[in-house]
């Protein structure tokens, strides 16, 4: 549009601050139309006006790491974000610096997680907690968030006493904190934890108070992820109509903000719970809606899961001849995703009903 052509023009036009921001802010737009090369280029070139600026510096090579990533250059991105991190270690603890360092491994840590790599990620926020307790002065909602990253690292490696133990001291600190500080902070994944654990009735208080604060800071992206949550711990506890009802409101609210993985996520559930209903035609256009957005996004491990589940629906409805396609693409991308649970599972199914 428009605005791109301006804010393309205007960087090449290379004067200083100005061009520099204006390629940054096209490197987001074209970020968020999924051409992470285009936004890669900008923001190279913004890298190059940023030679004096070092906070600028390091905000675009974060920003460029993200990029690769995006890129499913994983190996790069890491290379990308060891070298920012090498850089900072160089720049001096003066209150400023360490503001920045503190920001920075924030961004580092997250950054790692989104790449898989956790012990790096760990490194990151121990540094910046470390950081923080020898040099006074962070903004003390930072500290929480950090602990809270550490506690989705526990979740995320299969710790979840640790991590329950993590959510529930940060949630009790948050509790006290200002209004402006709190609504800093919303990183905390206590309700996905106790859903893990089986406590679902506490995982839904949580999350109703969290939908409320959510929607008191207007964050539609995570009023999304609380109503897709609360859904299926309504599932959980067999509430199934309610399930649906907070899987529609998921649906409506991630189509406004176009969040696929969302959609991908609720249509899928929507699907599966029709699928336990034996409502095998209502389960067969949910699940199609979810495959249809799964291809889009080439998320492979979502798409092995609902071919096999459409398969089986599609069997369940005498279709044999429909059904034995989704089967068998079920069957290739188990077997080309390796030897995960999720890929062992799939390929059992799918083999199974074949």
């Amino acid at each position: 549009g428009k605005i791109g052509e301006r804010l393309y023009h205007l960087g090449r036009a290379a004067v200083g601050r100005e061009s520099r921001e204006a390629l940054v802010e096209l490197a987001r737009r074209q970020e968020k139309k999924g051409d992470f090369q285009s936004a890669m280029r900008n923001l190279e070139l913004a890298e190059g006006m940023a030679v004096d600026d070092v906070e600028a510096a390091i905000h675009i090579r974060l920003k460029i790491g993200e990029e690769l990533i995006g890129l499913g250059k994983l190996n790069e991105a890491l290379a990308h974000f060891d070298e920012t991190r090498e850089r900072l270690k160089k720049l001096s603890n003066s209150e400023v610096n360490v503001r920045l360092k503190v920001s920075t491994l924030e961004h580092l840590g997250a950054a790692y997680i989104r790449a898989n790599s956790l012990e790096k990620a760990k490194a990151s926020f121990h540094s910046g907690l470390t950081l923080m307790e020898e040099f006074p002065g962070a903004e003390p909602q930072k500290k929480v968030i950090f602990e809270n990253y550490l506690g989705r690292i526990d979740y995320q490696e299969g710790r979840l006493a640790e991590a329950e133990a993590v959510f529930r001291k940060s949630h009790e600190v948050w509790q006290k904190l200002p209004d402006d500080q709190r609504r800093r902070v919303i990183n905390n994944d206590l309700a996905e934890v106790l859903m893990a654990l089986g406590k679902h009735e506490e995982a839904r208080a949580h999350l109703l108070n969290q939908l409320e604060f959510f929607r008191e800071i207007q964050n539609e992206p995570l009023q999304v992820k609380a109503f897709y949550n609360l859904a299926e711990t309504e599932a959980a506890l067999d509430h199934q109509d309610t399930s649906i009802e907070y899987f529609k409101r998921a649906i409506d609210l991630a189509k406004s903000q176009k969040n696929f993985d969302m959609l991908l996520r609720a249509y899928n559930g929507i699907g599966r719970i029709y699928h336990l209903r034996q409502d095998f035609e209502n389960s067969r256009k949910y699940y199609d809606r979810a495959l249809t957005i799964a291809q889009k996004l080439q998320d492979f491990q979502s798409q092995a899961g609902i071919e096999t589940n459409l398969g089986i629906v599609l069997a369940s409805l005498d279709r044999l001849s429909e059904a034995t396609p989704h089967l068998k693409v079920a069957v290739r991308l188990a077997e080309s995703l390796g030897k995960g649970l999720y890929e062992q599972y799939f390929l059992a199914s799918a083999k199974l009903e074949l």
